[in-house]
Formats: C-alpha cells, sequence, structure tokens
C-alpha cells in the first residue's frame, strides 16, 4: 500500500501578519520589530519577505494592487497597527 504524505498548506504572509498585529491595535513597531515578531511566531519564514510597508494603508505602490492594509507608516521604519 502507497503512503500518502500530507503536506500542510504553507499560511500566507498576509495572514502570518494578521495573527500577530491583530491583536495590537494602536501600537508602533519598529521595521525590524515587525520582522522579528513574524519569523518568531513563524520561524519559516523568510525575513526578506516581510514588508511592512506593503501592508499600509496610506503608501502607494503604482502598478500593483494591495487589498490588505494593517499599518500606517509613520515614517520610514515606523508603523503603527
Amino acid at each position: 500500500m502507497q503512503e500518502i504524505k500530507h503536506q500542510a498548506k504553507e499560511i500566507s504572509l498576509w495572514d502570518k501578519i494578521f495573527d500577530v498585529f491583530s491583536e495590537e491595535i494602536g501600537k508602533e513597531f519598529t521595521r525590524g520589530d515587525i520582522i522579528d515578531l513574524i519569523v518568531e511566531k513563524y520561524p519559516n519564514t523568510n525575513r526578506t519577505s516581510v514588508i511592512p510597508s506593503d501592508y499600509c494603508y496610506n503608501m502607494i505602490n503604482k502598478g500593483i494592487y494591495f487589498k490588505n492594509h494593517i499599518f500606517e507608516q509613520l515614517e520610514t521604519g515606523y508603523y503603527k497597527v
């Protein structure tokens, strides 16, 4: 009988960010803090893939549509949930 291996579906980066920060409304974090908290909870996350500015409602990246926003950029490298 052939063994069936089930691979756990990788959680999306957005889901990781939302999971870590959804209870942190109003708190401020540095870019490094955000990355560290994500990687601490989800160790298999590539640190370079965590880009907080991609999840800011007050920043626009021309040509790319982002629908998931949880941060406000206060200044370069500083964010508020």
